[in-house]
């Protein structure tokens, strides 16, 4: 028994270089398909990286010198922008039943049919603002993105004095628009999105009081030494 236990003893002494070189030849192969196998994967990025920029290298067609770029709005976008304009001028008071359509061939949008550019000064520059604040409402609608600020520049030009103006005279449709008040409800509007936007409104004209409880109101009086002089500061010499 004795004998038989040192013999096996032996036996394993005699194998255990084998099995050491067995085990390192195993772990060298595992090393060894470690490597092979990051290799495959740089090959196949390699080539998916060669498909991308093949794509790129496709030539960005040109248009000939009298092609005009193709423009506009679709069809379903249009229409749901122009109610986006109505919407906003029905919040405003806009007098008479303000329905908006838009004009693809003019890109812009028609009142009662009516082309924006037939309408008086003040009338297109309220339609203008209109627009503006629409474009707000849709994308935020939409979830489509938009800047989320809106700077309108006389918006309310129809609450001018006529005597006084370079446009002269109100026309009727001005008239009207003076005589129906939207100058309160587009402030009291515009101060109801402002949790979708900011609007910065650039007029020569004090807006009408029920605004200053809703608006922050900054007068730019051009004096260097009365209030605050400018959009920007005023550039001292030297």
């Amino acid at each position: 028994m004795v004998s038989d236990l040192a013999d096996l003893n032996a036996s394993l002494d005699e194998a255990r270089p084998a099995e050491r070189d067995f085990r390192r030849r195993y772990e060298g192969f595992d090393t060894e398909q470690a490597r092979v196998s990051r290799l495959l994967e740089l090959y196949r990025r390699r080539e998916r990286l060669a498909v991308e920029r093949s794509q790129l290298d496709i030539p960005i067609p040109r248009r000939k010198p009298d092609e005009k770029a193709a423009a506009g709005l679709d069809g379903p976008t249009a229409h749901t922008y122009a109610q986006s304009v109505q919407g906003v001028l029905e919040a405003w008071g806009f007098h008479g039943k303000p329905t908006v359509s838009f004009d693809h061939e003019a890109q812009d949008i028609r009142l009662k049919g009516k082309e924006r550019s037939a309408d008086g000064k003040g009338v297109r520059a309220l339609l203008q603002a209109a627009m503006k604040v629409a474009l707000l409402v849709y994308c935020q609608e939409q979830r489509r993105i938009h800047p989320g600020f809106v700077v309108l520049d006389t918006p309310l030009l129809t609450y001018r004095e006529p005597l006084r103006s370079k446009h002269g005279e109100l026309s009727a449709d001005e008239q009207a628009l003076k005589d129906s008040g939207v100058a309160g409800r587009f402030y009291g509007h515009l101060a109801a999105l402002s949790e979708i936007g900011q609007f910065l409104i650039v007029k020569n004209s004090d807006p009408p009081a029920e605004a200053l409880a809703l608006a922050n109101v900054q007068l730019f009086t051009g004096e260097p030494d009365d209030g605050r002089y400018g959009l920007f500061p005023r550039r001292r010499a030297g």
